[in-house]
């Protein structure tokens, strides 16, 4: 298609040049230079009365004036226009897609790193990375793009792109950055927030969920091998103390990273899992939690950083006779959560679906619980059910829409009378307790789940 545009406009071209240069017309004699109709004057006439020239010289005239062919040039500018529609979506494409930075000076493509623009702003931002890695790049040059890059980290109100944080990284892998803006983009780098839970009753820990999310770059391999480990003392009213969270050795950077704590009020000098005793150090009612959360992070190389945010939690305090947990059992839920919770016979079991489970005396495996999309959370204590007897099998926490594998194994003391053969049901009963040491599960179902599972235990 290209070939045939192309040859179009040549050809459109050419039929316009011959139409514009037309034809001789008449048998009057011309100027040559000027076009003056030399007709009537003398044949040893030597200078034309226009412009001077000496046209007794050869080809100093020609006979005939030329008029265009209009037709001709019509048809040439049809021929060319043709082409050029048939060209222009290849030109455009190729235009569109050609990549000049890689002839750009640093100073443009450093004003194009936070382009609106998504393709010219990567487009800088990938030819800047390639320099640095290629060791093109001044260290001044280097810590003056860092400079303008670590303001856009802090920056919240700024879309963070990580591969800003890769040319701040390529830059310290390249030794072009200064030790001074490494530190201060490792403590910028860390973004610290927490919840805590927002209902607990007296006497029960507050879970507290705190996050590191890394505002950096997509490869922390000039980071890597580090350690981070936060540091978090809580406040509530007049009660204060440390929350202990364990340090995270990283090989690879999870994004973000969690921890999960648990936290008791307690006075100075008291128990540390008892909460006062009166309710007049801590009352029933809204309260607020202080986290004040010290984060340090270590690198590869030995540099140490800390970042430190202070944050206000918001809590409800229940008196000692109420829950936390708030049981629920709306009907219209009640098909899709046991939709939600399937039992999985043992792998090695090969009979049909209704025929008994084998096991031993001594108990086995019962296969697993498959619990996935659950439309509330769930808090379950399973037991295996026959008569008037259970056997515990298994407790289990999952999330609205979560899903989760629970193996199911009996196991059955020798001062234990186990099951028999018959009839017997995998029971899911409602153990509100689980919640309470989450941060975020407030309410679960409370109905019970049965799920029939015949046993076929052999005789002694």
């Amino acid at each position: 298609m290209a070939l045939i545009a192309i040859v179009l406009i040549f050809a459109g071209l050419a039929f316009f040049a011959l139409g514009r240069r037309g034809r001789a017309v008449g048998h009057h004699p011309f100027c040559r230079l000027c076009g003056f109709n030399l007709h009537a004057l003398p044949l040893d006439h030597q200078r034309c009365p226009e412009c001077g020239a000496n046209i007794l010289l050869p080809d100093a005239i020609h006979v005939g004036d030329r008029r265009p062919l209009y037709s001709v040039m019509i048809l040439g500018a049809v021929l060319g226009f043709a082409g050029g529609i048939l060209i222009a979506p290849p030109v455009l494409d190729a235009w569109t897609s050609f990549d000049a930075t890689p002839y750009t000076p640093f100073a443009w493509l450093q004003s194009d790193i936070h382009s609106p623009g998504e393709t010219q702003r990567t487009r800088a931002c990938r030819e800047l990375l390639r320099r640095i890695q290629s060791g093109s790049v001044a260290a001044a040059d280097v810590d003056r793009l860092a400079e303008g890059l670590l303001k856009l980290q802090v920056d919240t109100t700024m879309a963070w792109q990580p591969i800003w944080g890769d040319l701040i990284q390529a830059g310290h892998k390249a030794r072009k950055l200064s030790s001074t803006l490494w530190q201060r983009y490792l403590t910028q780098t860390m973004q610290i927030t927490a919840h805590a839970r927002p209902r607990v009753r007296m006497d029960d820990p507050i879970p507290i969920a705190l996050t590191c999310q890394f505002r950096g770059g997509t490869d922390f391999i000039a980071l890597v091998p580090a350690t981070v480990v936060p540091r978090i003392t809580a406040t509530l009213g007049t009660l204060s103390g440390p929350v202990r969270a364990r340090s995270v050795p990283l090989d690879s950077v999870p994004i973000p990273i969690e921890w999960s704590a648990l936290w008791i009020p307690t006075r100075e000098g008291a128990s540390a899992t008892n909460w006062p005793a009166d309710t007049h150090a801590l009352p029933p009612g809204p309260q607020t939690i202080d986290l004040t959360v010290a984060m340090s992070l270590t690198d590869a190389e030995g540099t140490s950083v800390s970042a430190a945010k202070s944050l206000a939690l918001p809590l409800q305090v229940l008196a000692r006779d109420k829950s936390s947990v708030e049981l629920l059992q709306t009907p219209a839920m009640q098909p899709d959560m046991l939709q939600a919770i399937r039992l999985r016979r043992p792998a090695s079991f090969s009979g049909a679906p209704a025929d008994p489970l084998p096991i031993t005396a001594a108990g086995g495996s019962l296969g697993s619980l498959w619990v996935a999309g659950p439309p509330m959370g769930a808090a379950f204590r399973v037991v295996l059910r026959q008569g008037t007897h259970d056997w515990s099998l298994a407790r289990f926490l999952v999330r609205p829409n979560d899903a989760v594998n629970i193996p199911l194994t009996l196991e059955i003391s020798p001062l234990d009378q186990g099951p028999g053969s018959g009839d017997a049901e995998i029971v899911c009963l409602p153990d509100p307790s689980l919640a309470i040491g989450t941060a975020d599960v407030l309410e679960v179902w409370a109905g019970e789940i049965h799920i029939p599972l015949p046993l076929a235990v052999p005789q002694p």
